[in-house]
Parts: C-alpha cells; sequence; structure tokens
C-alpha cells in the first residue's frame, strides 16, 4: 500500500461495530417475519475525517476493507498545497460491510464525492 494518508482504524471498526449493533436492534437475527422493514438493510455510518494535502492536483487515500490506495483529482481552483477535509462513512447492508463513501471540502464547500464497492 502507498504512503498515503488513512482513516483511524478505531474509528472504521467504531461504525462497523454500530451498523452491527442497529441490525441487531431491528431484529436482523430474527425470522423475516419479524424483522422491522421500516429500518431497511442499508446503512452509512461515519467513519471520521482526517486533513489531507492537494499534491498535484489530486487527493491520496488509504481506503479501508481491503479498497486500498486511490488517488482523485481536485476541481483547479482548489490551490495546490491546500489543506482539505475527507471525511468517510462506512456503508454496511445488514450490518455487512458493503464499501465506503468519500467526501472532500475545502473552505467548508465539498468538492466531491465518490463511492468505492457499494455504497
Amino acid at each position: 500500500m502507498a504512503d498515503y494518508p488513512g482513516f483511524d482504524q478505531d474509528k472504521i471498526e467504531a461504525a462497523l461495530e454500530a451498523a452491527q449493533r442497529h441490525n441487531s436492534s431491528v431484529g436482523l437475527n430474527k425470522s423475516s417475519a419479524e424483522m422491522d422493514i421500516r429500518a431497511g438493510g442499508e446503512m452509512a455510518i461515519s467513519g471520521g475525517c482526517i486533513s489531507v494535502t492537494v499534491k498535484d492536483g489530486k487527493v491520496c487515500l488509504n481506503l479501508p476493507l481491503g479498497i486500498g490506495s486511490y488517488c482523485l483529482p481536485v476541481p483547479s481552483w482548489v490551490p495546490e498545497g491546500a489543506e482539505v477535509r475527507a471525511c468517510i462513512d462506512i456503508c454496511t447492508t445488514w450490518g455487512i460491510p458493503t464499501g465506503v463513501k468519500i467526501t472532500v471540502s475545502f473552505n467548508d464547500t465539498v468538492i466531491f464525492t465518490k463511492s468505492f464497492l457499494k455504497c
């Protein structure tokens, strides 16, 4: 894996644990006749945010869940060397991780979101 910034593993694990706890509370382990279908199966929970520096017109991150390193372009109006905020949501279906969604902001403006796997 390339030497890029990554998200706090403890926060990632806490997000996964929260999704599993939620699905247990709505009856995931019960028969489908008893399951609270209003809760739905899909959920995205925050796994935290980090600061990342724009280099060569992109931000590069190490992503969890086996996704690995990935670089994403930023708009040209975001200056080279700028600090941006990258936040991650862990996506689950019935408590099972299915992907991640990255949201990158500059000066409190979202500049892009990108999903990996199923989100």
